[in-house]
């Protein structure tokens, strides 16, 4: 454990993030009075046990977190509708009544907790980090609409924690039989393995019914053919088209940007010359991540000050300004660095 956390912190960004592109036509959302929508995906990740089994999760809004946060990160109620921490180890949940998964079931507090421990038989990373702060006999049901958790440890980001994407209300009984049921605006209609998934609107939903009735996401793997579906109203999204075709494309469809990934070097620190600071100095500043991020990534990516972005929840990026690219002060610290190790 003390090593992956010591390889953790020697992360050293190259950009901030590659962004997701998506195009969408200027035309008529669609030819059926805009009742359904058609996306074009990349690609389609099937076969894992839910609320991880399908593969566009992310973006079909089946299953909902406890708690939502808004354009601002700011956390919002949503399955749970307050949360009081009543001491250093205790929160108490109050739950959204009359809520139904899509198989009309209750959501409930025995369905809240078994969010939780549902995570603590898991090896991903979001468990893991449950892990650390609950267990088994962490949770009381004070009535059918309150759970109350006592934490392993303080834990004050407790109600951070109920916002992420896999701490979600999943129906326990048709997850245990590897069913997507969850909570959501959207409810699944049709998942066939790298063709296509296909959700309908909940109109059971407690809160803002969606505007369309039914959206397809089509998997189309090739770049091009999700851009000739697109010209030819195939579909009416489509999901990174190439970085050169952009201009074009502007040109008659509307573009948008989201969060995709991260490029990053990591350094071993088993290796001595990693282990002092002015070399992984010297390393950041001899990368043009303006350059990168330009030329590269066709200014759809912006350069990073911290591991986490600065969209996202806990960033550093206005208190840290980060190394400027230079090529004579990475020399300058390349060479304090030779003798430092020559003087050890």
């Amino acid at each position: 454990m003390q090593r992956s956390v010591r390889c953790l912190m020697s992360l050293v960004l190259i950009i901030a993030f590659m962004l997701m592109l998506v195009g969408c036509g200027e035309k008529p959302v669609s030819k059926k009075g805009k009742e359904e929508l058609v996306i074009a995906l990349d690609r389609y990740l099937p076969g894992k046990k839910p609320p991880d089994g399908i593969g566009v999760a992310s973006c079909t809004q089946v299953y909902e977190p406890l708690l939502f946060l808004n354009n601002k990160l700011e956390i919002q109620p949503g399955l749970v509708t307050s949360w009081e921490r009543i001491d250093d180890l205790n929160w108490r949940l109050k739950l959204r009544k009359g809520v139904k998964f899509h198989n009309s079931k209750e959501f409930d507090a025995e369905s809240a907790k078994y969010i939780f421990i549902m995570n603590l038989d898991k090896t991903g990373y979001t468990a893991q980090r449950i892990k650390e702060v609950v267990n088994q006999d962490s949770f009381k049901i004070a009535d059918k609409h309150t759970l109350e958790v006592k934490t392993i440890k303080p834990y004050p980001f407790f109600p951070a924690l109920l916002t992420h994407p896999s701490v979600v209300g999943v129906e326990p009984e048709a997850f245990e039989k590897g069913e997507i049921v969850g909570t959501g605006p959207y409810k699944l209609i049709e998942d066939v393995t790298d063709q296509h998934v296909i959700v309908e609107r909940n109109d059971d939903y407690w809160g803002k019914k969606p505007f369309f009735k039914r959206v397809i996401f089509k998997i189309v793997p090739d770049e091009n053919t999700r851009l000739m579906a697109l010209k030819t109203g195939e579909v009416d999204m489509a999901l990174y088209p190439s970085l050169p075709s952009l201009k074009e494309l502007q040109k008659e469809y509307s573009t948008f940007n989201g969060f995709k990934g991260l490029p990053y070097l990591m350094f071993n620190f088993e290796k001595p010359y990693n282990k002092d600071i002015n070399f992984r100095k010297a390393l950041c500043m001899a990368i043009d991540k303006e350059k990168i991020a330009k030329e590269i990534y066709q200014k759809t990516a912006e350069p990073a000050n911290s591991l986490i972005p600065k969209e996202l929840l806990y960033s550093i990026e206005g208190e840290y300004n980060g190394l400027p690219y230079s090529q004579e002060e990475a020399k300058k610290m390349l060479e304090k660095s030779w003798l430092q190790g020559h003087q050890q």
